[in-house]
């Protein structure tokens, strides 16, 4: 197994974990810091093992969220551009999902419970600022090391849409690769 491939299935394996709520856990968002723990080191893995595809370098002491994915090349070798690629997946999957809660108004690990009380103009508002990927960016960059570290704060940080976005490195890394689908 490569050192790529090793790193997918850690990714894939913290994404799985950060997903799976025991049916015990409390409804606290206490109960939820494993998660949002794995999920933020999942894309952080994620990240790190497209950027050691598409450049060779391994990139080992960073945990900023936004500093690995601003070091993801502009282009890959074949002229596809990896950025715009991720954040349409990306973008694709925060519509899907906001609009699964917003018919539903299901509690979900966003805590996102009461949108259904909102109004179209506060939904639509609502939507555009989850879109945005640079301010995602911008939020997200330390979710592993603050949720790691959360007795250190004295707010929760956001949990932000760690799922979406390990999905559209995903995407990507199985279009640039599709045999790391074999360490699922």
């Amino acid at each position: 197994m490569s050192r790529s491939e090793k790193i997918y299935y850690l990714a894939k394996s913290f994404y799985n974990s950060g997903c799976t709520r025991p049916k015990n856990m409390p409804k606290s968002l206490v109960g939820y810091v494993a998660h949002y723990t794995n999920l933020a080191f999942s894309v952080e893995l994620g990240l790190k093992c497209l950027i050691l595809i598409l450049t060779g370098k391994l990139e080992r002491n960073d945990h900023s969220i936004k500093n690995l994915f601003n070091k993801i090349p502009n282009q890959d070798n074949l002229g596809r551009y990896p950025k715009k690629i991720i954040q349409e997946y990306w973008a694709q999957r925060v519509k899907e999902i906001n609009k699964m809660e917003l018919v539903y108004s299901s509690s979900s690990i966003y805590e996102n419970a009461h949108r259904s009380e909102f109004t179209n103009e506060q939904k639509k508002k609502h939507l555009e600022e989850l879109l945005d990927f640079d301010r995602f960016l911008n939020e997200s960059h330390k979710y592993y090391t603050k949720w790691r570290y959360i007795y250190d704060y004295d707010q929760f940080p956001e949990a932000g849409q760690m799922p979406e976005l390990f999905e559209a490195v995903r995407h990507y890394l199985l279009m640039i690769k599709p045999e790391l689908k074999e360490h699922e």
